[in-house]
C-alpha cells in the first residue's frame, strides 16, 4: 500500500495547488469587478452673494469749470465700488434731491442746473476702489438767478452699472 499511496498524494497535492492558484488569480479579478460596478450619489449646494449698489462718494457729482445760463458743462462723477468684483459704470441720470449751491456771490434760489442723461458708458471700477469720471456735456444751466454767479454746484445723480 505504501507504493500506491505516493502517487495518489501527489495527484491530490497537485489538484489542491492548482485550485489555490486558480482561486488566487480569480480573487483579484472579482475585487476589480466590484470596484468598477460601484456607484454613489449625493447632493451639493452653493449660496449666491449679494451685490451692493454703486454709491457716489458724496451722493452727488460736481460741475467742473464754469457754467453760464444757456451753457453746457462737464459733470465730474465720484463713484465708489463697495463690491468684491469689478463693476462697469454704464449710465448716469439725474438723482433725487436738489442741486447743492455753495460760494455764490449772492442768493442763488434757482441754479437751473440739470443733468443730461449719459448712457453707453464703460468705465470699470475695481473692487473697493473709488474713481473720478469726467462727463463732458452732462450738465446744462438754464436761466439761473444773478445770485448764482461764482457758485459751485453739486448735483444728485443715479449711477447704473453691471458686473464686469
Amino acid at each position: 500500500m505504501s507504493r500506491h499511496a505516493a502517487p495518489k498524494t501527489r495527484v491530490r497535492r497537485a489538484a489542491v495547488t492548482a485550485a489555490l492558484v486558480v482561486g488566487a488569480v480569480t480573487l483579484p479579478t472579482g475585487v476589480a469587478q466590484a470596484y468598477w460596478r460601484t456607484t454613489g450619489s449625493g447632493t451639493g449646494s452653493a449660496t449666491a452673494g449679494n451685490l451692493s449698489p454703486l454709491t457716489g462718494v458724496a451722493s452727488t457729482a460736481s460741475v467742473a469749470g464754469t457754467l453760464a445760463p444757456g451753457s453746457v458743462g462737464t459733470l465730474v462723477l465720484a463713484v465708489r465700488n463697495p463690491n468684491s468684483m469689478p463693476i462697469t459704470v454704464t449710465a448716469v441720470t439725474a438723482g433725487a434731491g436738489a442741486v447743492g449751491v455753495s460760494g455764490s456771490l449772492g442768493t442763488c434760489t434757482n441754479p437751473a442746473v440739470t443733468v443730461v442723461p449719459q448712457t453707453g458708458l464703460s468705465t470699470v471700477v475695481a473692487p473697493g476702489a473709488s474713481v473720478s469720471i469726467p462727463l463732458p456735456g452732462a450738465v446744462t444751466m438754464g436761466q439761473a438767478d444773478n445770485g448764482c454767479q461764482g457758485a459751485n454746484f453739486s448735483v444728485p445723480v443715479t449711477v447704473t452699472g453691471r458686473i464686469s
